[in-house]
């Protein structure tokens, strides 16, 4: 194949050669070694072939997640998927993410604060959380509501008195893989994860997993603690 291969175009379907023309394109990709360039289109090789896939944006510089509908969710406590391009000690641009946690529906990438904040219950009691900036994302993450139950002085305890409350961790910082159990002090509610692999040329690819839905309440999570009547 030596022209470019013939573009799809709105309207094609499975009668009209669409599959012929993906066909095409994949083969084009594979004669010519083209790499995406990972902002809008990532190119996957490996042993079982080549994958093409479109990245879908919703700003210059931030990639909303494709998976588990991350992109289309806009409740309380969104992730999104934020890209920056820095300049590497070889002088290439070097891509860095990370992830924004923010109320979906006032989300804007302009302004800042990002957004307005986050609302979940404990015990029925509300709170509210204003949006969370990660740090580099160079490893999958897991992220997660974390409460706090309060503490009570105690002079022969030798502690102060501390206040509840409810705080957005990145649970993979803290040396944990996955959402761990409820305690007498705290309780979790996963949030979502960014999913972190490897392309064959070495660069990173990350993709957002809503997990956080609300669908069910309203987009609030509900967090529930029990507790002995002694503690």
């Amino acid at each position: 194949m030596t022209g470019l291969p013939e573009k799809l175009r709105s309207g094609d379907s499975f009668k009209n050669g669409v599959f012929e023309k993906i066909n095409a394109l994949i083969e084009y990709c594979r004669t010519h070694e083209l790499r995406g360039d990972n902002r809008t289109v990532r190119i996957n090789r490996n042993a079982s072939g080549i994958t093409i896939s479109a990245i879908a944006r919703n700003h210059p510089g931030t990639a909303a997640g494709i998976a588990s509908g991350a992109g289309r969710y806009t409740g309380y406590f969104k992730l999104v998927l934020i890209e920056t391009d820095e300049t590497g000690e070889d002088g290439e641009s070097v891509r860095k993410y990370s992830v924004a946690i923010v109320d979906g529906a006032t989300y804007d990438p302009d302004q800042t604060p990002l957004s307005g904040n986050s609302v979940c219950k404990v015990n029925n009691v509300t709170f509210s959380l204003e949006p969370y900036q990660s740090g580099e994302i160079t490893e999958t993450s897991v992220f997660a509501l974390r409460y706090t139950a309060p503490v009570e002085s105690s002079e022969s305890a030798g502690t102060e008195s501390q206040a509840e409350k409810v705080e957005i961790v990145n649970l993979t910082e803290e040396g944990r893989s996955y959402l761990p159990s409820d305690t007498s002090k705290n309780c979790w509610y996963q949030l979502g994860r960014a999913i972190v692999s490897t392309n064959t040329d070495g660069t990173l690819n990350v993709t957002i997993q809503q997990d956080h839905q609300g669908t069910a309440t309203n987009g609030i999570p509900q967090i529930f603690r029990y507790a002995l009547c002694g503690e």
